[in-house]
């Protein structure tokens, strides 16, 4: 969710009843649109579009969106950009994206941004996700695609709550 600086990305993969694909469909960029317009072309993709599941940053200015969209639509859910759920997001979209289930799009923004994430370890040996340092894009078609990614799995595990990990306690 961006506002002034950042855009709001909006991607929407489809769902192929024969393969374990989910094809890139739909991607909208808002730049510098007012939050009620925001909400309002959410509700309007939620309205038309069959969208089984959509996950709305809820971080920062973002909170009160995904709070507005989620209360209206039970298919839309608000979700906690940590580090945690980036790395899960982020390593989820590669492997996905190996083995063919999620083709790369072929737009050269969005691919850019695709291959622009970093997987840097810090000094306490914790990994975050990342994209290259620029002022070109803080990879939010990336993180837009990576949710739309997470959203279409088909193993229950698309809740992620801060502290919660897919993988059981054991990950840790």
């Amino acid at each position: 969710i961006g506002r002034t600086r950042d855009t709001t990305e909006i991607i929407l993969n489809g769902i192929s009843k024969f393969t374990n694909q989910l094809p890139y469909r739909l991607h909208i960029t808002l730049e510098k649109t007012e939050f009620k317009d925001q909400e309002a072309m959410l509700g309007k993709v939620l309205d038309v579009l069959p969208v089984t599941s959509m996950l709305i940053d809820r971080n920062g200015i973002g909170s009160q969106l995904a709070e507005n969209v989620s209360a209206k639509y039970p298919n839309a859910e608000g979700v906690n950009f940590t580090n945690e759920t980036k790395g899960l997001w982020a390593i989820e979209a590669k492997l996905r994206a190996q083995r063919g289930e999620v083709p790369i799009p072929l737009e050269r923004d969005l691919a850019y941004q695709i291959h622009s994430i970093r997987k840097k370890v810090t000094s306490a040996g914790n990994s975050q996700f990342d994209n290259d340092a620029n002022d070109k894009h803080h990879a939010d078609m990336f993180w837009a695609w990576a949710l739309a990614i997470w959203a279409g799995k088909t193993d229950g595990l698309t809740t992620v709550t801060e502290g919660d990990s897919p993988f059981g306690e054991d990950w840790r």
